[in-house]
């Protein structure tokens, strides 16, 4: 996209916000939840994996090696949700 078709985009869609705000909180709010159903279902994902493991394959300690792996990407995915808001 050219630098010109960018500006009246972004211009056209500066109008519509100031004429319709409702939608326009609507849709941020439908895409912020949708964003949040993707992380979490990241997580339940990497979960299952762990308890399925956990459950199908015998215990031994080269599992619980290499089950770190999706457990500590499970923590990256939820410790990046975590925001402090300033007041």
């Amino acid at each position: 996209m050219e630098q010109k078709a960018f500006v009246e985009l972004v211009e056209r869609l500066e109008v519509y916000s100031r004429e319709h705000p409702p939608v326009i909180g609507l849709e941020s709010g439908c895409w912020l939840r949708l964003g949040y159903l993707y992380l979490f279902s990241i997580v339940t994902g990497l979960l299952l994996i762990i308890v399925g493991a956990l459950i199908y394959v015998s215990f031994n300690f080269l599992i619980l090696k290499f089950l770190w792996i999706p457990l500590s990407l499970a923590a990256v995915v939820l410790r990046s949700l975590w925001i402090k808001m300033q007041s």
